[in-house]
């Protein structure tokens, strides 16, 4: 780790970043906290914030998808799947999960206490939930999730959710620890993202994990410097 001050390299990570656009995958709620302190504080440095700049483009960056777990008031979980969803039963979860098909439907797989189901929706269904939206917010399968699949498999609501990267953690959440049901889902690309921001919409809750993290903790820029 080490501070970059010769002008020249300043000057090359300068104009790098500058054309933007800066999309903010992770850590949205700092930066809201940061713009309320600069309105409240009129010291220099609150006027600017430090971030962790990657390129979107980057073959290393990897964006995994974010699984649920939700509990819930919910009769006949499975029967609806295969019934309006067009569930078959699979023997391994995680398998399943990692075969997803690519394409324009909104595939996923379900875990529920005493079987596994893959399950899709398509965009059709997810519009008549949604109303008429960009079409890059309505790609994203946790968008179709939680608009066109959870309210008619909770039509009281749901009263707890638990995210989680790993597949195997939602599926002892479901197994183990009483979760009504688990939801896995495919992995995104860092440009679903900035194509998302770029519309003007934001991404829903959760969406996205990227990898690999920043190690924080390790620079702290005093204000008053």
């Amino acid at each position: 780790l080490w501070v970059v001050s010769a002008p020249a390299e300043v000057e090359l990570l300068s104009g790098a970043v500058t054309p933007g656009p800066l999309v903010i995958a992770d850590g949205h709620h700092r930066y809201e906290t940061a713009l309320e302190f600069a309105r409240q504080d009129d010291r220099p440095g609150t006027r600017s914030i430090m971030c962790f700049c990657v390129d979107a483009d980057s073959e290393e960056l990897v964006v995994l998808p974010y699984n649920r777990a939700v509990r819930g008031d919910a009769v006949e979980v499975g029967n609806t799947l295969v019934e309006r969803f067009g569930g078959t039963e699979v023997p391994d979860p995680v398998a399943a999960a990692q075969q997803l098909p690519t394409g324009g439907t909104h595939p996923f797989v379900a875990v529920l206490p005493d079987r596994s189901l893959r399950a899709e929706i398509d965009d059709v269904r997810v519009v008549a939930q949604t109303g008429p939206r960009h079409e890059a917010w309505l790609a994203l399968d946790v968008v179709a999730l939680h608009e066109g699949v959870l309210p008619e498999l909770f039509p009281a609501g749901i009263e707890d959710v638990r995210f989680s990267k790993e597949p195997d953690e939602i599926v002892r959440l479901v197994r183990d620890e009483g979760f009504t049901a688990g939801f896995l889902l495919r992995a995104m690309d860092a440009a679903q993202v900035v194509d998302v921001a770029s519309s003007g919409e934001r991404m829903p809750q959760k969406a996205s994990y990227f990898w690999p993290k920043a190690i924080t903790g390790l620079v702290f820029r005093p204000f008053d410097d």
